[in-house]
């Protein structure tokens, strides 16, 4: 089976910023992960756009750092900065500006929060194991540039290699050879309720890829039931869980800190299982365009299974302890810490 791509869809695949100063109305992420190949660090780091719905208020640069260490809650640090203050490539993924670069094979950035001061330095590169074919959600070209869904998303680089230096105060950190990725998400506002995730670090299979969502939307005054849709990379070789009747037709079982899907295209099942340790989340406070409040949890630690089946075969089985796992909410979830600034959490 060749790499799929829905028919119509541009090389690029979207990976360029959304946003520009005439824009408002839209929320815009770019992030970029990885977990050292001991298991005991790992690094979300966020160079995100909010361009408020409401004329007179500035749109802003959304820096966020999630540091991860084994045997620690997650630290965070988070800084807004005025929009205009950075330069954005208008046909590629490039953010510029005092302290702050973000480009597909470099990020050098300093975040400073009034607590806590962290900075890095990180060249980024593809892993062989993989095709560097972005990963594409949609079926549809058109589902990318129509109103609706509102919430977009593709990712870029499904598996990169990570070299550098973090520096967390005066602790610094070696990054060498870690695991990383990037998505690109965007829209007009977040979904309603979702649980997404993806692994790139099976021990028996360097090659496999995974990622997926299943999340509840809002139509009106009306929630959806979960849509679902997954791609599973084996090397050069995607299969795509994301036909129309799969979205529609997938079993979705989702509740923290556990989700379960179950999905099928035609001869294909694919049964996708991850659960995370509730210490192990980091809880950020997402601002929609318009205002509005949702609640983030994210471990890169997720205990993660994916089973596959083709035709009549038996199943394949992989397993990871290295999965990214977060679920998004209208509501906090108690017990979990929240990001309030300044290096706090509630």
């Amino acid at each position: 089976m060749s790499l799929w791509r829905p028919s119509g869809m541009p090389e690029h695949n979207y990976d360029f910023y959304q946003w520009s100063a005439d824009k408002q109305g839209l929320y815009e992420s770019n992030y970029i992960k990885a977990n050292s190949p001991d298991g005991k660090r790992a690094l979300w780091l966020k160079h995100n756009i909010l361009a408020p719905t409401q004329p007179n208020k500035p749109s802003l640069v959304e820096l966020w750092c999630v540091y991860f260490s084994r045997g620690e809650a997650p630290r965070v640090v988070k800084q807004d900065i005025p929009a205009q203050s950075v330069r954005l490539a208008t046909e590629s993924l490039k953010m510029e500006g005092q302290d702050i670069l973000l480009t597909p094979t470099r990020t050098a950035t300093t975040i400073r929060d009034g607590k806590h001061t962290v900075s890095w330095d990180i060249s980024i590169r593809p892993d062989d194991a993989v095709s560097t074919q972005p990963l594409i959600h949609f079926p549809y070209a058109r589902m990318y540039t129509l109103p609706f869904p509102k919430k977009k998303l593709v990712t870029p680089q499904p598996k990169t290699r990570w070299d550098g230096v973090f520096r967390w105060d005066g602790e610094e950190i070696p990054i060498a050879d870690w695991i990383g990725f990037r998505n690109h998400n965007w829209g007009t506002e977040h979904a309603w309720r979702y649980a997404y995730g993806n692994c790139n670090d099976f021990p028996e299979m360097s090659g496999l890829v995974v990622d997926a969502f299943s999340a509840k939307i809002r139509i009106g005054p009306f929630k959806s039931p979960f849509l679902s849709a997954g791609i599973v990379r084996q090397g050069r070789e995607d299969l795509a869980f994301n036909a129309i009747r799969s979205i529609v037709g997938a079993k979705a079982h989702v509740e923290f800190p556990r989700w379960e899907l179950r999905i099928e295209r035609g001869e294909m099942t694919m049964e996708w299982l991850q659960e995370g340790r509730p210490a192990e989340f980091a809880g950020l406070p997402y601002l929609h365009p318009n205002g509005a409040k949702s609640y983030c949890y994210n471990t890169k630690w997720a205990k993660t299974t994916l089973r596959l089946r083709r035709g009549k075969t038996g199943w394949q089985e992989y397993r990871s302890e290295q999965g990214e796992l977060e679920f998004l909410y209208n509501k906090p979830i108690h017990g979990i810490p929240l990001y309030q600034g300044g290096g706090s959490h509630r």
